[in-house]
């Protein structure tokens, strides 16, 4: 399991590089098989600020070509599990419920969904360390649905703070990037 997330997160940062050169992005991935890049925004928009060649989508609740996400919840909170932020810092709590869509299994990392806030600086969620945190990687069955913790490590006083999904496809094609808006409790 420690090789899956080295793995995941070397994947994210070589995605995030060519993302940011392309359109300032902050990446996730998501193993599911090559497919129809298409996918229907439940309550969007689409970002203004990015380029007409972009495919960003702002959303409260979406489906993706892989399943369909929302926000459960959202809080700011100085500890969390007995684990404190660095200081100058704060932890960013996050439920979000994810349901398979797709006729066949799927299979979640946690790394798939990152936090960005401020000027697009991004965090990855915290590795899991009790029952309501969001595994290193779990599987959907069609039709099952998840509801997981992540909690993300932020600069206190943060604002504009996202959670970033985008498309992967396992033929390389990067479909939607999609960005919850976060409304804290």
């Amino acid at each position: 399991m420690k090789m899956t997330k080295i793995i995941s997160l070397f994947s994210c940062l070589i995605l995030l590089a060519g993302l940011m050169v392309g359109c300032g992005g902050n990446p996730t991935s998501s193993s599911a098989p090559a497919g129809d890049s298409s996918s229907e925004v439940s309550s969007g928009v689409e970002d203004s600020s990015s380029s007409s060649s972009s495919s960003e989508v702002v959303v409260n609740a979406l489906k993706t070509a892989f399943f369909e996400a929302h926000i459960a919840s959202a809080e700011l909170v100085e500890e969390y599990d007995g684990k404190t932020p660095t200081e100058g810092g704060v932890f960013l709590k996050v439920e979000i419920s994810v349901t398979n869509t797709m006729e066949q299994d799927i299979t979640m990392v946690d790394t798939d969904f990152q936090a960005e806030y401020g000027d697009g600086v991004g965090a990855l969620p915290m590795e899991s360390f009790n029952d309501e945190m969001a595994p290193i990687e779990y599987d959907l069955e069609p039709g099952e649905e998840a509801t997981y913790t992540y909690v993300y490590e932020i600069a206190a006083g943060s604002e504009d703070i996202s959670i970033v999904f985008i498309e992967a496809f396992d033929n390389g094609e990067t479909g939607e990037t999609y960005r919850f808006p976060v409304e804290l409790d």
